[in-house]
């Protein structure tokens, strides 16, 4: 098994690329990341969502992450609120995001998203086996 950490560098440029990655910043640092798409990952297709959707209706939440020496101070939640206003204005039916920490499940609960199921996305390379996937319907 790699050394390895998950999200990746490569992970954010592609947000930068795609034009799809947001940050929080405070006085000039970068302290909080979110990627919202429409590309799910290859194991979110046979998953039985609460809605079937075209994924032009739906973000998918990825490289949702808050820089630890800002932890609890509601940056996430302020991120998670940022995507869900940006899906209701660009008329999206549904936000999706996959989860395996329990501090970042507790906050996804407390913003509305439901738990839909868990799956294994191929990132046991990272010590990363199992994820539990949740929808927020808007």
């Amino acid at each position: 098994m790699k050394n390895s950490r998950y999200p990746t560098r490569q992970t954010a440029e592609a947000g930068v690329q795609e034009d799809c990655l947001y940050v929080a910043e405070w006085k000039g640092k970068i302290i909080g990341s979110i990627i919202l798409r429409h590309k799910p990952e290859t194991a979110y297709l046979p998953v039985k969502w609460t809605m079937d959707l075209d994924y032009e209706k739906v973000r998918v939440i990825y490289t949702f992450a808050v820089h630890p020496d800002y932890s609890g101070q509601g940056i996430g939640r302020q991120l998670l609120e940022f995507a869900i206003g940006i899906g209701r204005q660009t008329k999206m039916k549904a936000l999706r995001l996959d989860a395996d920490n329990l501090p970042a499940i507790r906050l996804y609960e407390k913003c509305g998203f439901q738990y839909i199921e868990t799956v294994d996305l191929g990132l046991g390379e990272y010590n990363l086996p199992w994820f539990t996937l949740y929808e927020k319907i808007l």
